[in-house]
């Protein structure tokens, strides 16, 4: 029905078209979900997000990193998720 770009396209709009950084499940043909991976991969990248090259580890965890930022920097992203956190949030980042 539209709903999720909707609800991005607003984001967007509330950000002033700032980029939108995000973690999702990575494909995994092991997995249980993965057909619903691939849905979701494919809707964040119609809707303008790419993978950024960077997986988030947090714990046992493991997140594809996606962005629609042109030139993502993981420190940036650290320094964000660390802020809404109080710094309390300690996930890595690799390449």
């Amino acid at each position: 029905k539209g709903y999720g770009s909707f609800i991005l396209d607003h984001l967007k709009g509330l950000y002033h078209d700032a980029p939108l950084t995000l973690n999702v499940e990575p494909l995994n043909p092991e997995s249980d979900n993965n057909d619903q991976r691939i849905r979701r991969m494919a809707f964040y990248t119609r809707n303008g997000f790419r993978d950024t090259g960077h997986t988030l580890v947090d714990g046992d965890n493991v997140y594809t990193i996606l962005s629609t930022a042109e030139d993502f920097v993981p420190s940036e992203y650290m320094r964000v998720l660390r802020s809404l956190t109080l710094g309390t949030y300690m996930p890595k980042i690799v390449q």
